[in-house]
């Protein structure tokens, strides 16, 4: 059975990405991202970051780990954008896309410029962000938008919606050989409205030559099922009506 179909999905950023099972030197990655530049001319970012590896926040905190450095790069339009990490290469589409399988070929399309640089690299895994810009009217209730709980805590992740009392939290959510995290948070609160981004982030365990995966194209199907389960799992009729929804 086919998922249901929306008018105008509340989607504002679609993400592909692939992780390596080696990290990247900063020599392949000015390499990767001199290849890359007449594609994304529009912007070349290269910047340092760091990144705690304690989550445990009431424990003592060593000292960050250093990133060596990323890049992010962009089209002259800003709709299209590519992050090069030392751990991972993610294509972004800015706006709602209208089909799946174009959208994954426009990642393919995009890593077979730099096949030559990929080709002998080992993939250990696969992910994908679906960011959803999600408008609630006042009065809000979580009854009347949302199926699942998001004032649950998982662990002591939270995220506090200013204005709202209750704090917001991330979820997860598995089957095998794939799992899903949803993140809520509040973008802006108004007298008539309650903004919310959505994020779903879905990852799935792989191991094979980036080479294999430019050459075979998986289509990855499970995942856009598991997303579609997701999505359309966590709200209720009322928001989904606000979306245009087909059935």
């Amino acid at each position: 059975m086919s998922s249901p179909s929306l008018s105008h999905p509340p989607i504002i950023q679609t993400v592909f990405g692939i992780k390596w099972v080696k990290t990247l030197s900063p020599a392949q990655l000015l390499q990767l991202s001199e290849r890359y530049k007449p594609s994304f001319p529009g912007q070349k970012k290269k910047f340092e970051y760091k990144q705690s590896i304690n989550p445990d926040a009431s424990a003592k905190l060593p000292p960050p780990l250093i990133r060596d450095m990323g890049f992010v790069l962009s089209s002259t339009d800003s709709k299209r954008s590519l992050l090069l990490l030392e751990d991972s290469l993610a294509f972004s589409i800015g706006g709602p896309y209208s089909d799946w399988d174009v959208a994954i070929d426009q990642f393919y399309k995009t890593i077979s410029v730099a096949s030559d640089i990929l080709n002998d690299l080992q993939v250990q895994g696969f992910f994908t962000r679906f960011v959803n810009l999600i408008t609630c009217e006042q009065p809000f209730s979580v009854e009347t938008y949302f199926k699942f709980n998001p004032f649950v805590p998982l662990g002591e992740r939270k995220v506090r919606i200013r204005g709202l009392s209750t704090a917001y939290s991330l979820q997860s959510v598995t089957i095998p050989s794939l799992g899903a995290t949803v993140r809520l948070f509040e973008k802006s609160i108004s007298p008539i409205s309650v903004d919310f981004v959505c994020d779903i982030e879905i990852n799935k365990t792989l191991t094979m030559l980036c080479a294999t995966l430019i050459s075979d194209k998986p289509r990855f199907e499970e995942i856009r099922s598991f997303k579609n389960d997701i999505f359309f799992g966590s709200f209720t009729d009322t928001l989904l009506d606000q979306f245009g929804i087909k059935r």
